[in-house]
């Protein structure tokens, strides 16, 4: 077995735009001139694959090449699209992109967004949230903003999906904010042409990442076999592919279980990433493998782990 090491690139966003407040703060979005920069070290410097070609060496037990390197995104921001896509084309870089389904042509935005979004404009100096008990979070500073930011989503990503729509009607309630994509073109996402458009380049993949971005295990197992049911029906109807790929949303190792997994193999998925930080090799699962989110939480493009795989 060959000692080549398998780097997974996690992105979600490639941006022109100046933030607001605390807008991307998580860093979520990368600048494009920094976007093409790291492709560019890509093609001169790794052996860049498809998650089709991931699929092919670990299901055959066949050796990554050295310098191994998959570029994916997840979710569907309309920035995909307008920044990244132009650079995948100028360059020939195979590309995955995890599609939440149910969000492309709308003009809704993901939850972790909406958080994000009333708190940053809120006029309201201090908040009352209850989240399992009532947290009172001031609000005058950045750094609170931040703060309360942090604590409401991790409360949000270990509770059910019902508690974390009810967290939501709260934060609008009393942040006095209505969330909306307007606010930002980093909040905005595809509409169907445009990901059609993706879907025909020979370099693309596009796979299936939920409906809206629900986190699968925190469903009850009838939701979560409806929500992958739909998310695979919907993308291969409206782009006449099959669909075989498919990450995780959210990602860590309590996103996803062996029902997830289970139900994902029934509707013909071969391959699913989570979004756990490491490396792969050819003997991992194909369900269980893990990536590196380039730029969230000032994570860095990881050039030593690309060019020294062994």
């Amino acid at each position: 077995m060959s000692q080549f090491n398998l780097t997974i690139l996690l992105y979600h966003g490639v941006t022109n735009s100046i933030p607001y407040g605390i807008e991307n703060i998580s860093g979520k979005h990368i600048h494009v001139d920094e976007y093409f920069d790291q492709m560019s070290w890509l093609k001169k410097n790794a052996n860049i694959l498809s998650m089709e070609e991931v699929y092919f060496f670990i299901a055959n037990k066949k050796a990554f090449p050295k310098n191994a390197v998959a570029v994916t995104f997840d979710d569907g921001f309309e920035n995909n699209y307008s920044q990244a896509f132009p650079v995948l084309k100028n360059l020939g870089i195979p590309t995955t992109f995890y599609i939440s389904s149910g969000m492309i042509g709308t003009n809704e935005m993901f939850w972790v967004d909406k958080l994000e979004d009333c708190i940053n404009h809120t006029q309201n100096e201090i908040i009352n949230i209850v989240l399992g008990e009532e947290f009172n979070f001031e609000l005058k500073q950045s750094k609170q903003k931040i703060n309360a930011l942090k604590r409401i989503k991790t409360f949000c990503k270990a509770s059910n999906n019902s508690i974390k729509e009810d967290v939501i009607k709260q934060l609008i309630e009393q942040t006095g904010h209505q969330p909306n994509s307007d606010n930002s073109d980093n909040y905005r996402v595809m509409n169907w042409q445009q990901l059609i458009e993706m879907s025909l380049n020979e370099n693309v993949i596009i796979g299936g990442h939920s409906l809206k971005h629900e986190i699968l295990s925190r469903l009850d197992h009838e939701q979560m076999k409806k929500n992958i049911e739909l998310s695979v029906e919907e993308l291969s109807s409206k782009l006449n592919i099959n669909v075989e790929h498919y990450s995780y949303p959210e990602g860590q190792s309590d996103h996803y279980n062996e029902d997830v997994i289970n139900i994902l193999r029934d509707n013909g998925v071969k391959c699913c990433p989570s979004a756990v930080h490491g490396i792969n090799s050819e003997e991992d699962d194909l369900f269980h493998l893990k990536r590196i989110m380039v730029g969230f939480g000032e994570i860095e493009f990881p050039k030593n782990l690309i060019s020294s795989s062994i």
